[in-house]
C-alpha cells in the first residue's frame, strides 16, 4: 500500500480504488474505500478504466473489449456502513445513489454489483413471485434486520436478485464469521434477466483458504471476518480474441526447456541411485553408450535417456514443488513463517474445526451458545500461542545475531541477510516498443523481448569493416608464426599428445565433481550440481564424457541456455536494453568443460607457454599485486597494471 495515494501494488494486478474524501473524526479506526483488483490476463483483451466514484463507497468500472466496441461490462463494488455507524444511518441515501446509478449503466453487455450491504434479508425473496419467475433462493441465515429490508426494496425496484442460495447448498455458507456471531451480508446482485448466465457461485471461508493453501498468518495479525465470494459468468455472446504471435512449433520449442520442476537438494539421501531399480536403469544407459556408433541424433537420444534417468530417480527420493502450476510432489515440505510449529498448526486446525461445529450446528440456543464459546476459546488460543511463537523467535534470532562469527564472513553475512526484507522480483507488464510506445499484450511483450536477445551475437550482424577484418588476419598469422616456433621436440610432442588427448579417467572426473559449487542455479536440464556430486554417478559420467571427447560431438542441449535478465541499477524495467543477460548452461556440459580446462592449464604452466603479462584466469596468482616495471629516462620508474 502507498501511504501517498493510497493505491494498491500486487504483482499481475492492476488496483482501481475508490478512497474515502470524506474522513470521520468519530471514526476508532481508520477509514478506508472500496476497489477492484483487475489481473493482466483480463487487461490483455479488455479496456478497463473507473466509470463512476462520486459517491463514497461506491465504485463502478468498466471492462471493453478491445476486438469488440460493442461488448462491455459494467462492474460495481460498495459498502454500506453498518446501522449504528458514527457517520450514521444512510441507507436511503445510499439505495437511491446506486439505484439511479444502476439505471445510468444498466445499457452494457452484463452488469454485476457486489460488496458487503450490512443487511440480513433472510429468507425474504428478492422478487415478485406474481410477476417474476426466477428460482427462489435459500438463505443460511434465518435473520433479518432493518437493513436487510432497505435491500429487499432495492434488489426489487432495480429488477435485481441475489446469487446467494441460488446454487449448491453445499457452496453456500454465511459470509461474515467472528467470535461475535455469523450472519450473511455480503452479496453478489445481478439482473433477473442475466441470471442464467452466472453459475457456481461459492461462499469460501478464510479459514477453509488458510486450510486448503496453507497460509500461515502473521504473528499479531487478525483473520478477517469476511468470507470470500467468487461466480462464474458464462460469456457465449463474446467471442475471445487471442493474438498469436508464435507458430505451434515455436511455443513448443519455448516451452520445451522450461525449468518446471525445483528440487530441494539441501538434504539428499544417502540412498539415491543405489536401488536396484535405477542401478539397472544406469547399467541400460552406459550399455547404449558403449554400443554409440555415430551422429548428433544418437548422442541426443542417449543424452535424453541420462537425464530421464536421472530425473525419476530423483522425483521418487527428493522433495520438489512443481513451478506455474498449483500442484506440488507428494513429499513436499510447507514453507512458510519462520516461526510456525506444529503447536500453532494443531490449535490453527482445531480453531477451523470448532467454527465448522458452530456453523453447522441446527440444534437448540443452549448447543449453538456452547459451540461459540469453544470456538471463541479456540480462537483465542491460536492467537496466543502464535504471538508467543513469533517472541520467542525473534529473541533467538537476537541471540543468534549476538553469537554470530565474525570470522567467516561468508557465512556472518548470509545469517545477516536472512533477517533484512526480502526483494520482490518485478512482474513484467508491459513494455517499450521502439518508437517509445507501450506494449501490454502478453504475447507481444515476449516476441519484443525474444527479438532484441536475438540480436545478441547474431550472425546476421555485418557491421565489420574492412579494417577489423585485416586486424583479425594479422593476428592469426602471428598466432600461427608463435606456434610454429616453439621449441617441441618429437619426444615432447608425444608428452603433449599423451597430456592433452588420452582418455578422461576417472580422477579427473571425481576431481572436477569435487570443484562444483553447491547452491548453483540449473540449466535445461535441470539438474543441480549437488546431484552430480554424487559418486554413483561417477562411472557413467566418465563413460558420456569420453564418448563425447573421442567422437567430438555433444549434445546438442549442452548448446542451449536459459537468459535470465538482471535488471541494472537506475534502468526501467519496460526497457529490454535496462537488463542485463545471465546464461544458465547445462551443469553436465559445464563438468565436462572444467575437465578440459584443467587439462589445458595444466600443460600451459607445466611447459611455461602463457606470458609473464597473463594473469587473468590462472591459479595462485592475484592480478592486484602484479605489475611490469618500464624504465623511462624521462619519467622514471612507471608501474603498469597489466
Amino acid at each position: 500500500m502507498d501511504d501517498t495515494s493510497m493505491n494498491v501494488f500486487i504483482n499481475g494486478y492492476k488496483w482501481f480504488g475508490n478512497n474515502r474524501k470524506d474522513i470521520c473524526n468519530n471514526a476508532w479506526r481508520g477509514s478506508g474505500g472500496v476497489g477492484f483488483l483487475i489481473s493482466n490476463e483480463i487487461l490483455e483483451n479488455f479496456d478497463c478504466g473507473i466509470l463512476n466514484s462520486s459517491y463514497d463507497d461506491i465504485l463502478w468500472i468498466y471492462l471493453k473489449c478491445k476486438y469488440d466496441s460493442e461488448f462491455v461490462i459494467h462492474l460495481c463494488i460498495s459498502y454500506l456502513q453498518p446501522e449504528h455507524s458514527c457517520r450514521g444511518n444512510i441507507a436511503h441515501e445510499f439505495f437511491d445513489v446506486l439505484l439511479s446509478q444502476i439505471y445510468l449503466y444498466s445499457d452494457a453487455s452484463h452488469v454485476l454489483v457486489c460488496g458487503d450491504f450490512n443487511g440480513r434479508i433472510g429468507d425474504k425473496q428478492d422478487f415478485d413471485d406474481q410477476i417474476d419467475f426466477i428460482p427462489t433462493k435459500y438463505s443460511v441465515d434465518t435473520s433479518k434486520n432493518k437493513f436487510g429490508d432497505y435491500l429487499i426494496n432495492f434488489l426489487k425496484d432495480a429488477k435485481y436478485c441475489v446469487l446467494n442460495g441460488r446454487g449448491d447448498q453445499m457452496k453456500d455458507d454465511f459470509t461474515f464469521v467472528s467470535t461475535s456471531g455469523k450472519s450473511v451480508v455480503d452479496y453478489i446482485a445481478v439482473p433477473y434477466t442475466d441470471l442464467t448466465n452466472y453459475s457456481n457461485f461459492k461462499v469460501h471461508l478464510i479459514s477453509d483458504i488458510i486450510s486448503e493453501f496453507e497460509i500461515q498468518p502473521a504473528a499479531g495479525a487478525t483473520m478477517p471476518d469476511h468470507s470470500v465470494l467468487t461466480c462464474e459468468l458464462s460469456l457465449s455472446d463474446y467471442l475471445q480474441y487471442t493474438k498469436q504471435t508464435y507458430t505451434e512449433n515455436n511455443i513448443d520449442q519455448g516451452r520445451m526447456f522450461e525449468r518446471k520442476r525445483v528440487y530441494q537438494v539441501k538434504n539428499i539421501p544417502n540412498g539415491i541411485f543405489t536401488n536396484e531399480r535405477c542401478r539397472h536403469a544406469i547399467a541400460n544407459v552406459i550399455e547404449a553408450i558403449e554400443c554409440f556408433q555415430s551422429g548428433l541424433r544418437e548422442i541426443d537420444n542417449l543424452y535424453k535417456l541420462f537425464v530421464d534417468t536421472l530425473h525419476s530417480e530423483m522425483d521418487q527420493q527428493l522433495v520438489y514443488k512443481d513451478k506455474h502450476s498449483g500442484h506440488n510432489g507428494k513429499r513436499r515440505r510447507k514453507i512458510g513463517k519462520p516461526y510456525w510449529n506444529s503447536n500453532v498448526n494443531e490449535l490453527l486446525n482445531k480453531t477451523h474445526r470448532s467454527e465448522k461445529d458452530f456453523l453447522r450446528c441446527n440444534g437448540n440456543r443452549r448447543t449453538r451458545d456452547r459451540l461459540k464459546q469453544i470456538f471463541i476459546v479456540n480462537r483465542k488460543s491460536f492467537d496466543k500461542c502464535m504471538r508467543q511463537a513469533e517472541r520467542q523467535y525473534q529473541a533467538e534470532q537476537r541471540n543468534k545475531l549476538k553469537t554470530l562469527n565474525t570470522q567467516n564472513p561468508k557465512e556472518f553475512w548470509k545469517e545477516v541477510n536472512k533477517l533484512g526484507p526480502k526483494t520482490t522480483k518485478q512482474n513484467i507488464d508491459s513494455v517499450f516498443r521502439e518508437d517509445g510506445t507501450m506494449l501490454y499484450d502478453t504475447n507481444e511483450i515476449l516476441e519484443r523481448w525474444r527479438s532484441e536477445y536475438s540480436k545478441l551475437f547474431s550472425a546476421e550482424i555485418t557491421e565489420v569493416d574492412d579494417l577489423f577484418m585485416s586486424n583479425i588476419e594479422q593476428l592469426n598469422a602471428q598466432m600461427e608464426a608463435e606456434i610454429d616456433n616453439l621449441d617441441l621436440n618429437e619426444s615432447k610432442t608425444k608428452v603433449t599428445d599423451a597430456t592433452l588427448n588420452d582418455d578422461i579417467n576417472i580422477e579427473e572426473t571425481k576431481s572436477a565433481m569435487k570443484r562444483l559449487k553447491s547452491g548453483k542455479s540449473v540449466g535445461v536440464d535441470n539438474l543441480p550440481n549437488e546431484i552430480l556430486k554424487n559418486e554413483n554417478l561417477l562411472h557413467i559420467l566418465t563413460k558420456l564424457f569420453n564418448l563425447c571427447f573421442t567422437s567430438g560431438i555433444v549434445p546438442s542441449l549442452w548448446c542451449k541456455s536459459i537468459i535470465c535478465p538482471i535488471l541494472k541499477s537506475g534502468k526501467d524495467y519496460r526497457d529490454p536494453y535496462g537488463y542485463r543477460g545471465i546464461s544458465l548452461m547445462s551443469t553436465v556440459a559445464k563438468l565436462f568443460s572444467s575437465i578440459l580446462n584443467s587439462r589445458m592449464v595444466s600443460f600451459f604452466e607445466s611447459e611455461n607457454i602463457l606470458c609473464e603479462e597473463q594473469n587473468g584466469f590462472r591459479p595462485h596468482i592475484q592480478l592486484m599485486y602484479h605489475s611490469k616495471k618500464q624504465k623511462n629516462t624521462q619519467t622514471g620508474n612507471i608501474y603498469v597494471l597489466c
